[in-house]
Formats: C-alpha cells, sequence, structure tokens
C-alpha cells in the first residue's frame, strides 16, 4: 500500500484547507468583535489554532520543495535533512492546532450553556485534552534523542521512540476525545425550547465536529504506511495531506455555530 501523492497536490490541498479555516475564522472573528461586540478566551484560541495550521501548512510546502513526493535516492542529502527537519515540525505545531481548537471548542460550550453539571464535564474533559495534548507535543518533541537524530541518523548513540506505536496511541487519544467533543452539546441542545426545525438545524451544525473524527480514522491508515515505510518522502504525501485536511476541517467546524449569526 503507497502513501504517494504528488507534490503538485499537497500543495494544492493543504493550501485550499488552509485558505477555507482562515476565512470561515475571519467571519467568525468579524462576528464575535464587529457584530456582537462579545469575544472570549474561545476566539483567541481559534486564532492561535489558525496559526499553528498555517505553520503546518508552510511546513508541509517546505517539505514538497525539499522532496516530499519524490523518492529517498532521488534526493539530494541536504534535501533529505531539510525535509526530515520541516517534517519533525510540523508534527508538533499540528498538534498544538488540533488541541487548541478541542479547547476553543469547549470554552464555546461553556458560554452556550449554563448547567451546572454540563459545565463540570466540559471543564473535566477539557483537563483530559490538554493532558493528552501535552503528552503528544513531548513525544513529539523528543521523538528521537537527541533531537536532531530525528533527521541525521549518522549521529552515534541516537534513538527514537518507536513510531507505529506512538502515532497510532497518539491518534486513538485523539479520536476518542474528537468523538467525546463531538457528542458532548448535543443532549443539552435537544432540551432548548426552540422550534424544531432551527433545532435540528443547530444540532447538525454542532455535529458536524463528527467530520473531523471521519477524518480521523481515514487518515490512520496513511499513518500506517508512513510508520512502516522506509521510503518517507515518497510515502508521506497522504498522510500529510489527511492531516492537514483534519486540523483545518476541524477549525472550519468549530467557527459555523458563530458563521451562522452574520
Amino acid at each position: 500500500v503507497s502513501g504517494h501523492a504528488s507534490g503538485a497536490s499537497i500543495i494544492a490541498i493543504t493550501v485550499v484547507f488552509t485558505v477555507l479555516a482562515g476565512f470561515f475564522c475571519g467571519l467568525r472573528l468579524y462576528a464575535r468583535c464587529a457584530v456582537a461586540k462579545n469575544t472570549g478566551v474561545d476566539d483567541a484560541l481559534i486564532l492561535v489554532a489558525l496559526i499553528f495550521a498555517i505553520a503546518t501548512t508552510v511546513c508541509m510546502i517546505i517539505q514538497v520543495e525539499t522532496g516530499m513526493g519524490r523518492h529517498e535516492w532521488d534526493i539530494e542529502l541536504h534535501e533529505s535533512i531539510a525535509n526530515l527537519k520541516a517534517f519533525y515540525v510540523s508534527i508538533w505545531v499540528y498538534n498544538i492546532s488540533m488541541t487548541c481548537t478541542k479547547v476553543s471548542i469547549l470554552f464555546q460550550y461553556l458560554r452556550i450553556f449554563p448547567h451546572q453539571r454540563f459545565r463540570i464535564v466540559t471543564w473535566t474533559l477539557m483537563a483530559v485534552i490538554i493532558v493528552i495534548g501535552l503528552y503528544v507535543f513531548l513525544t513529539a518533541v523528543f521523538s528521537c534523542w537527541p533531537i536532531a537524530f530525528f533527521w541525521d541518523h549518522t549521529i552515534q548513540g541516537g534513538k527514537c521512540l518507536p513510531r507505529f506505536a506512538i502515532w497510532f496511541v497518539n491518534s486513538s487519544l485523539s479520536i476518542a476525545t474528537d468523538i467525546a467533543t463531538a457528542v458532548l452539546p448535543l443532549p443539552m441542545i435537544n432540551k432548548l425550547e426552540l422550534p424544531k426545525r432551527r433545532k435540528r438545524a443547530l444540532m447538525l451544525v454542532f455535529a458536524l465536529g463528527g467530520f473531523t473524527c471521519v477524518i480521523s480514522i481515514i487518515r490512520l491508515q496513511s499513518l500506517y504506511v508512513i510508520a512502516n515505510t522506509k521510503d518517507v518522502s515518497w510515502n508521506n504525501g497522504l498522510a500529510a495531506i489527511w492531516s492537514n485536511v483534519e486540523m483545518n476541517t476541524a477549525i472550519l467546524c468549530s467557527c459555523l455555530p458563530t458563521v451562522r449569526c452574520v
């Protein structure tokens, strides 16, 4: 099974989804700042998530420019090192973006729903997501020791954590928190005294976050390929695309409840 995608398709897809996320984030901030005049922590966090999403996309473009989409043996040594450095950075900036998006969504729930029991569950889930996010960040930053061994295997005595195990544990935790975040508000929305059509529309908007879960599951197959390949530059394309689509779709979906007001 190949995880290959051409450099042109990687750049096109990642840039388009990043622009879409930026557009909806801009609409959200306009709605909160100019229309409602009621900004909050959730808005600040989604902006941070967007900044790190842009950083992830930049890293992926650098990877394409330095060899992603080509075979390892067709890449010069200096290109391979630059490619792996960009790959290394893309892993942890992607994870920061995903964590900020989920925490932003939960702060948005706290803004909407005042019920005490719901707020306790939301704060608890937020704490779990932050702890998992910190764990994932640390396993990304210190996946190899010394850190430079990630891109330079000539360093004597260097070691790396098992990619397959780490990436699949991290992805499983991410999918679990995605699902929990997506379904958490649905019972509360169902209890709102609204016309049925409006209630269904509101539930649909919030449930769209579940689409991110589907993308996360699809992404697992491409992670399996990249975790077990020796030709990283050739097989990293689909993993990069799905990671970028997942990250930017999460940002976009988190903005939809607010954008409805514009």
